[in-house]
């Protein structure tokens, strides 16, 4: 498979970058490391501006936010027991949305779907794509074959040498392992 840009991670922005790519003619691919149910099982926040909608929008999957979101013009600030409403409306002319994260992740693994379009989440189709790290238990699978954290490498794959211990004058850059769990 090839690809013009490979977008790691299959949250929000990764899949409205995406999504933003595929409507402008750039080929790419999204890899995440986690399920699709895991992705979108991830609680996020809830409020979202102008801008972002506006992003929606232009990538074709902002319909189903204006139907369920709800716009929110300013919040109540209480000073000296006083409840104050500070409108953001008058004060800069643009609302806000309450619509949340999880859902835009939702409307846009749709939009990807819909539009016929690639996102690779655990172990999927791009094994090569797996991190290099070696696993911390075993750097061979029951088959022989080497393991990285995130689980067999292809027959054909390399895999550098595990580092016993590194001593902090080490010269090179030191290289961090995936988040996976391991």
């Amino acid at each position: 498979m090839r690809t013009q840009v490979a977008i790691i991670g299959a949250g929000p922005a990764g899949l409205l970058l995406g999504q933003l790519l595929h409507k402008h003619g750039i080929d790419n691919i999204i890899l995440e490391r986690q399920t699709a149910d895991y992705v979108l099982g991830r609680i996020r926040a809830g409020v979202i501006e102008q801008g972002t909608m506006g992003l929606l929008d232009e990538a074709g999957v902002g319909k189903r936010m204006h139907a369920d979101g709800l716009v929110h013009d300013g919040v109540y600030m209480c000073v000296d027991g006083k409840r104050h409403h500070l409108s953001f409306k008058d004060m800069t002319g643009k609302s806000v949305m309450v619509y949340g994260q999880t859902e835009i992740t939702r409307d846009l693994m749709d939009g990807r779907a819909a539009a016929g379009v690639a996102w690779s989440g655990r172990r999927s189709v791009i094994p090569a794509s797996r991190c290099w790290w070696p696993a911390r238990r075993s750097t061979r699978s029951a088959a022989g074959r080497p393991r990285s954290c995130c689980g067999d490498l292809p027959p054909t794959a390399s895999m550098p040498a595990p580092t016993r211990s590194r001593s902090p004058s080490s010269a090179g850059p030191r290289r961090r392992p995936c988040s996976a769990r391991c």
